[in-house]
């Protein structure tokens, strides 16, 4: 059984180009019952062996369903794509699969084929209710899932493999994961799989035996500068807890998962990472393809959206914004540290400090503000680490990273 919306399956040699764009694939069914069929694949879409442009789609409401055999991608499946492949700026919402992938699946794909600026709401699976891969390298950058559900495990992404093989098989960049749900790992699991994660927020994600948000089988795993609750983090392997990592309410916006103008999240990202001599960087551009970091702040943010980048449907003023709000420096410092605000003319202003576990260190500023002026702060006396502050006047707020050594 193949598809029960749109099949493509091309040859190896020569590639064939296939670009799919701007099309609605929604309430496609596929349910097997002939015996002599081992596997159901794709209700939605499926390709093999093509070079894949997949962009600008909605798959929605698609649905496979096979209890006693292999079924993969409620939305749709890909399997052995060519280098050059992209799958970019598609919505897979409520598709179901009764066995891996509710959204989207992908197999045998290697070359590090970025899967990027998607949205996953409300796709559920037996593993990997939003997305599952396997014996694939892959790079998942700015892509939201929300509120997916996994019956056994990994409620937004399941990832597996055969042989783990080098460092690091799949990566994932400044992706969101909040309110995922499955048996075992709310929003992630590992298996025979390599992972690095990057610049991700894990926010309320949960799973009904152990409530872990991510759940490692084999066999190395690091994740770094993401906003993780380490405790939620269920390992049996190599697990490396890297640097830059929060746990703090991240302040979504609105179900997009923007972030708030007060998220802990705004400037604490990275550029880029090296590990085992391999340079992995964060994407210059948001889910809504608008600059990363804000030319603003010069930071990246964790997550999909990057703040002060707005996005769709979201107010600017329930937000807030970084635009002239206030320059720190040296960032980062031993001691000294000068705020510089602008455009707070007469208003009241409160400037605090935070640890990364949000308690309150400093209040540099508590009072009305005119002008444009610097303030020095003396954080010597803190220890080294990684602190957050934190300005509301009138109406604006910002929020940023200082880094202690």
């Amino acid at each position: 059984v193949g598809s029960g919306g749109l099949l493509c399956e091309g040859e190896p040699y020569p590639v064939s180009d296939m670009r799919i764009q701007d099309n609605k694939i929604s309430n496609n069914t596929i349910s097997a019952v002939n015996p002599d069929v081992t596997n159901s694949i794709g209700a939605g879409a499926f390709f093999k062996s093509v070079k894949l442009t997949c962009s600008g789609n909605e798959f929605t409401g698609n649905k496979i369903t096979d209890p006693a055999n292999w079924v993969a991608g409620g939305g749709m499946n890909c399997e052995s794509l060519a280098l050059g492949s992209v799958i970019s700026g598609n919505t897979f919402r409520n598709n179901v699969s009764t066995n891996l992938a509710g959204g989207m699946f992908v197999g045998w794909t290697h070359g590090y084929m970025k899967i990027e600026n998607n949205y996953f709401f409300n796709n559920s699976a037996k593993l990997g209710g939003a997305f599952a891969s396997y014996y694939s390298t892959l790079q998942l950058q700015n892509n939201v899932f929300y509120h997916n559900n996994a019956g056994l495990s990994g409620g937004a992404v399941y990832l597996t493999g055969e042989d783990a093989g080098s460092y690091h098989t799949v990566c994932l960049v400044n992706n969101t994961f909040n309110e995922n749900k499955a048996k075992y790992a709310g929003a992630l699991t590992v298996n025979l799989v390599n992972a690095l994660v990057l610049n991700s927020i894990f926010w309320q994600d949960s799973a009904a035996t152990d409530s872990r948000e991510i759940s490692i089988n084999y066999p190395t795993f690091e994740i770094a500068f993401s906003n993780i609750d380490s405790s939620c983090i269920n390992y049996a392997v190599d697990y490396i807890y890297g640097e830059g990592n929060i746990n703090m309410n991240p302040l979504f916006a609105d179900t997009l998962l923007n972030l708030a103008g007060l998220s802990p999240c705004i400037n604490t990202g990275t550029d880029l990472v090296t590990c085992h001599g391999v340079t992995w960087e964060a994407p210059l551009y948001d889910i809504d393809n608008l600059l990363r970091p804000d030319p603003e702040a010069f930071l990246f943010d964790m997550g999909a959206h990057e703040f002060g980048s707005i996005g769709v449907g979201v107010n600017e003023s329930a937000v807030g914004s970084r635009q002239s709000a206030v320059r720190v420096y040296p960032n980062p410092t031993g001691g000294m540290v000068n705020f510089q605000f602008t455009n707070y003319n007469l208003q009241s202003v409160t400037l605090k400090v935070f640890d990364i576990h949000g308690r309150e260190v400093a209040t540099v500023v508590d009072g009305k503000w005119s002008g444009d002026q610097v303030v020095r702060w003396d954080a010597s006396v803190l220890p080294a680490g990684i602190y957050f502050y934190r300005l509301v006047g009138g109406q604006r707020s910002a929020v940023g990273k200082i880094i202690k050594f």
